[in-house]
């Protein structure tokens, strides 16, 4: 009897021991925890995906840390140019803008800001490069450089023709972009800029939308050829200023010296073509100017001539001071490109301040030379801001 009791507590207690077992079994999923082995090859894993970087990156550096806006970054290429019998590449680094603050100008209409330009050969080797500063903007204003080139041919040779460009939006109305030019060309089988960017705003006198390529106005002499911009005397109205470019010496001058043209007793200055500016709209209604038969301090002549809105004005000649011209630093940008809207290692030829231009017109027949603030206010010539 009491063998049979003991067997039976032996029993239950087999029973109990095995649900107590079961139930362990079906909850230990909920409460497992990896091993140490697991953590730390887990662990390993989170940091290897976060250490990873863009291609060109340099936080592998000692102390050096992610550029930032990296990401936005893209490279457009400009190109081949073909001078002299060898290829060249103009490669831009570019970063985005606030969308739809910066208004487009010439080929990049994707609002967004070049940061780096590069030349290269065919090689890629880097012959020339330049950077610029870059700003994000925001919902009121943004700002943009821009990178443009072109194959350019003269009659005694060819080159590589660079258009800087600075844009900000919103603008006030008759605003245009600060543009400047650079030439380079091949010289002893090597690729050099000519001199410092050019300061021309008005662009050159042969601009043709979505062209490729320019041509010289003119050859001067067996190896110079001449290249014409359009400048702005600052009264609504360009005349147009002619580079000579010497392939052989690779230089950049005035092809137009001034005493060659420098009328008699006017010691020192330099005419040029007259052309009216695209924001010329012609006189509001009738008035008058007063005309000198030549140019300088003392007006020998002078003649009240009547001007109507249906007058037939022609601008015929600029006369300007004293003529300074600056090659800028032709072997490469210093380093400061664009502080302050500007591009410091620039060239470029100045005139003498305070001494505003004379302008040569024909008045319905009637030729002569004004150069009072009145007489550009009546004519419609109101000085630009």
């Amino acid at each position: 009897m009491r063998t049979a009791r003991v067997l039976s507590i032996c029993l239950l207690a087999a029973l109990l021991s095995f649900f107590v077992w079961k139930a362990t079994r079906m909850r230990a999923p909920q409460g497992v925890s990896a091993s140490p082995s697991v953590q730390q090859s887990a662990s390993q894993s989170t940091l290897q995906s976060v250490s990873v970087q863009q291609p060109g990156s340099e936080a592998g550096a000692a102390g050096s840390a992610p550029r930032e806006q990296e990401g936005e970054e893209s490279e457009r290429r400009l190109g081949p140019f073909s001078i002299a019998g060898s290829n060249y590449m103009v490669v831009l680094r570019q970063q985005k803008c606030v969308p739809g603050s910066t208004e487009p100008h010439s080929d990049n209409d994707l609002g967004e800001s070049v940061v780096a330009m590069e030349i290269r050969d065919a090689t890629g080797a880097v012959l020339y490069h330049r950077e610029f500063p870059y700003s994000s903007g925001d919902e009121s204003e943004s700002e943009a450089w821009g990178v443009s080139a072109y194959t350019l041919t003269g009659t005694n040779g060819s080159g590589l023709l660079v258009n800087y460009w600075y844009d900000i939006a919103p603008s006030v109305p008759e605003w245009r972009p600060l543009t400047w030019w650079q030439v380079f060309g091949v010289v002893n089988g090597k690729l050099k800029a000519f001199s410092g960017p050019l300061p021309m705003d008005g662009g050159l006198v042969q601009s043709e939308p979505g062209a490729e390529a320019y041509k010289t106005s003119a050859p001067l002499g067996s190896r110079a050829d001449a290249l014409e911009f359009k400048l702005s005397t600052g009264h609504h109205l360009n005349f147009v200023y002619p580079v000579r470019i010497d392939w052989e010496q690779g230089k950049l001058g005035p092809a137009q010296p001034c005493e060659q043209t420098s009328p008699s007793g006017s010691d020192g200055a330099c005419q040029y073509k007259a052309l009216a500016s695209d924001y010329y709209s012609g006189v509001g209604g009738t008035t008058f100017v007063s005309l000198c038969t030549n140019p300088g301090d003392k007006c020998e002549k002078l003649e009240k001539v009547v001007v109507r809105p249906d007058s037939k004005v022609e601008f015929l000649v600029v006369q300007l001071g004293v003529e300074k011209w600056s090659e800028g630093a032709a072997s490469g940008p210093s380093g400061k490109t664009g502080i302050n809207d500007t591009i410091d290692d620039q060239g470029g030829p100045s005139w003498a301040p305070n001494n505003g231009p004379w302008l040569k017109l024909r008045i319905d027949g009637k030729e002569g030379w004004l150069h009072s603030a009145e007489d550009f206010d009546a004519l419609g010539l109101t000085e630009a801001l």
